[in-house]
């Protein structure tokens, strides 16, 4: 997947604006206040000779606003938690601990604020035949003595089926051939827009 790429969906629960009172807080029909404290400013100063000291309002909690009648269904929060589903487009070659962002789809803001963002982190499974390498692949084959005396030509497991490998006579314990283009592919184009790929390493014992 990680290779070829995928669309994964992912559903998760989030805090949305509240669907009764649109993320106000107040009930239908009311509209919130001006703190009277603060006068909107969320911050009340006071003074002690020379020095001047802002402080959270105590009022409305550094909201600047008082929600006489709160909605009932989120009891002035704003906002309620509902389940959520993306569809997630994994890029072809993504890496391990990748991040993909999705705008707009993270926590609802207070009081019909704009929503943060969703971050999504790729992780990916280990292979059963291959070890990643950036973007090489490598793969471990151990051929018999008689393979490696003559030569001959196997067969090799790749991503995209079987490829042919020979084996040239004479070969050593723990020789490594390249397999070109075999590997994983790069996100990232080159300026010519061909993409680039890397190759199937095999370690021969």
């Amino acid at each position: 997947e990680a290779a070829k790429g995928v669309t994964k969906t992912i559903e998760y629960r989030r805090h949305t604006p509240c669907s009764h009172c649109q993320g106000s807080g107040c009930q239908e029909g009311t509209k919130a206040k001006i703190c009277p404290q603060c006068k909107g400013r969320g911050q009340v100063i006071t003074s002690q000779g020379f020095f001047s000291m802002s402080r959270t309002c105590p009022q409305c909690q550094g909201s600047g606003k008082i929600i006489e009648k709160p909605c009932p269904y989120c009891h002035g929060q704003g906002i309620e938690i509902n389940k959520t589903q993306v569809k997630a487009n994994i890029p072809a070659g993504i890496g391990n601990g990748a991040k993909l962002r999705f705008q707009g789809l993270g926590e609802a803001g207070p009081f019909g604020a704009h929503p943060g963002d969703l971050y999504v982190v790729v992780y990916l499974k280990e292979h059963k035949l291959f070890q990643r390498d950036g973007l090489n692949l490598l793969y471990h084959q151990e051929i018999s003595f008689t393979l490696a005396a003559l030569g001959g030509d196997i067969e090799i497991p790749t991503l995209d089926g079987k490829a042919n490998l020979k084996i040239p006579a004479g070969t050593q314990a723990n020789t490594i051939f390249k397999l070109k283009g075999y590997g994983m592919p790069q996100i990232e184009r080159r300026a010519s827009g061909a993409p680039k790929t890397g190759d199937l390493l095999v370690t021969v014992s």
